[in-house]
């Protein structure tokens, strides 16, 4: 809880930090109230009010061919009628860019330490009592130009991830590294055509089991117009562990349009991932985000996604979790430093493996600071 304290305290002293034109630092911090009707998605629903204070600090230094980021956060969270909940949750992410005049390199990395009632939703399902999620990722990756029509991107990372106080959720740590490789011709000023292959390795060390995971795209980047952009991808994965070998469908689509006042992007993708039950997943997403300018100083935010997991057990029985949510949010500028907002969302999940359906709606308010620049 110290180190949380730490992180929100040092949002609000380091901007004296910021010195010479190639840095700046950005803090801002959050508190939010709300009520929710069933925030950890039980069956029956138990009610609880929720109390975050949440700090952001945004550090960066840019030069004319290189960018240096880094972002610590932290939040402390408090909640009536299940105190088993309160939590303090950490992160920080850092990033490296250089760009020269045939290649640009990157390097990514971050370090993260929450409760599972924020990242398991929508993911495994697994929201119980104060269990933790630990995540660090790591990743590299060199874009060459190959000409003024030709591109190539190698990309390697890792993910590193584990829990505490897992008894009973079915939660298992992992690591999966990972390899990309891009290459993209561009046929016209509008039309990019993309081929992609990936390989990675899911590594569980409590059960010693090793899954091996191999998978191509073919696809386009289409820009319609100035305001409307279009990407679609589609291949095959084939995945491979204890002697039994399982071939699946991908694909990525997206769509995104933007005016003077609003912007509005669709994306639908299948693919294998990851998962914190310690085995790859079918992983089906459709996610809507919008966001409308009504005035000068106040604008509407609406999201949505559905999500479906499919994995297999060790009854050799596919299982499906299916978890859908909405927000709609306003938000109002009281001046260059201060926001408010308001917001309503719904959520719902349904286990089959638990015979498990669960929903709940949740209102809350917010106040943030972030300086003026």
């Amino acid at each position: 809880m110290s180190r949380v304290g730490t992180a929100v305290a040092l949002v609000a002293v380091l901007p004296s930090l910021a010195s010479g034109a190639q840095w700046t630092v950005v803090p801002q911090l959050g508190l939010t109230a709300d009520t929710d009707t069933n925030r950890r998605l039980e069956n029956p629903p138990r009610p609880s009010d929720g109390l975050m204070l949440s700090g952001l600090l945004a550090i960066t230094r840019m030069t004319e061919v290189s960018t240096l980021a880094l972002t610590p956060r932290g939040s402390v969270n408090r909640y009536s009628g299940d105190d088993v909940l309160d939590s303090g949750d950490w992160g920080v992410d850092t990033m490296y860019r250089r760009t020269g005049e045939r290649a640009t390199f990157d390097v990514q990395g971050g370090m993260s330490d929450d409760s599972t009632l924020i990242t398991e939703p929508g993911e495994t399902g697994f929201v119980e009592a104060n269990t933790r999620r630990h995540a660090l990722q790591a990743s590299t990756s060199m874009t060459h130009f190959l000409g003024s029509r030709h591109l190539l991107r190698y990309q390697v990372g890792i993910s590193d991830i584990d829990y505490d106080r897992t008894l009973g959720t079915g939660l298992v740590g992992y690591r999966y590294p990972s390899i990309d490789v891009l290459y993209a011709a561009t046929l016209s000023p509008r039309l990019d055509l993309t081929l992609t292959a990936n390989a990675a390795r899911l590594e569980v060390p409590l059960t010693h089991v090793e899954t091996d995971t191999r998978g191509v795209q073919a696809g386009f980047r289409f820009r319609v117009s100035e305001r409307f952009d279009l990407e679609t991808r589609v291949g095959r994965t084939n995945t491979q562990a204890r002697g039994r070998s399982d071939v699946a469908q991908s694909y990525f689509a997206q769509a995104a349009w933007h005016n003077e006042r609003s912007n509005l992007e669709l994306t639908l993708s299948q693919d294998i991932q990851p998962s914190g039950n310690g085995i790859l997943v079918h992983a089906d997403d459709l996610r809507l985000a919008y966001s409308f300018k009504l005035t000068e100083r106040l604008t509407l935010d609406a999201s949505a996604r559905a999500s479906l997991r499919e994995d297999t057990q060790v009854d050799l029985r596919r299982y499906e979790y299916r978890y859908g949510a909405a927000l709609l949010a306003l938000s109002w500028n009281l001046d260059e430093a201060w926001t408010v907002g308001v917001a309503g969302s719904y959520v719902r999940q349904e286990y089959e493996f638990f015979h498990s359906d669960a929903d709940g709606h949740r209102v809350g308010f917010n106040v943030a600071w972030r300086p003026r620049q």
